[in-house]
């Protein structure tokens, strides 16, 4: 696993290592945003991760996709109301 190799590389704690990473995704989305909603990003880091926005985006639009309507909802109750048992 590439974590284990980073920790060895680096002597860091795996938790450590998954931390960071956690955050610079977490701040890499943030300024996605920021850029989606017009504003140019001022994060020292967004250039250098930029290899990586697709895969941002990716997320970002999956997670759109799970997220249903009030429309939908509706439908969904409606049809467990008519075909309860």
């Amino acid at each position: 696993m590439a974590n284990e190799k980073l920790c060895r590389k680096y002597n860091l704690n795996p938790n450590v290592i998954k931390n960071i990473l956690h955050s610079l995704r977490t701040g890499l989305l943030r300024e996605v945003r920021k850029e989606q909603g017009g504003q140019q990003s001022k994060w020292k880091f967004f250039e250098a991760l930029s290899y990586t926005k697709e895969d941002v985006l990716r997320g970002i639009k999956a997670k759109e996709q799970k997220e249903w309507s009030d429309d939908k909802i509706e439908k969904l109750i409606e049809f467990y109301k008519v075909n309860e048992q």
